[in-house]
């Protein structure tokens, strides 16, 4: 004999009561992500344009390591090398 399935149950909604406007401030304020507000105290916002083939290399490179950083940490990370090396270059040249 073939079981009919049964109706799935309803679930229970629990009614908590309603948070102070204290509590709703706090919930709806937002937030920052770990250690962005301190990075942000001490960078300067640019615009830089980069080429569309360019930035589809840049993201592949990105996607290809494990913890992908962002995008933008990427390009600091680079820029940072970048200057470090041509730094290096100057002060091995004296």
């Amino acid at each position: 004999m073939k079981r009919i399935a049964e109706r799935p149950k309803e679930k229970q909604v629990v009614r908590q009561e309603k948070p102070s406007p204290e509590e709703e401030a706090f919930m709806f304020k937002g937030g920052s992500i770990a250690g962005e507000a301190k990075a942000d105290e001490n960078m300067v916002r640019i615009t830089v344009r980069l080429p569309p083939r360019l930035l589809r290399k840049v993201d592949t490179l990105i996607e290809s390591i494990l913890t992908q950083p962002s995008r933008s940490l990427w390009i600091l990370q680079a820029v940072a090398e970048k200057v470090e090396r041509d730094t290096q270059g100057r002060t091995d040249a004296s």
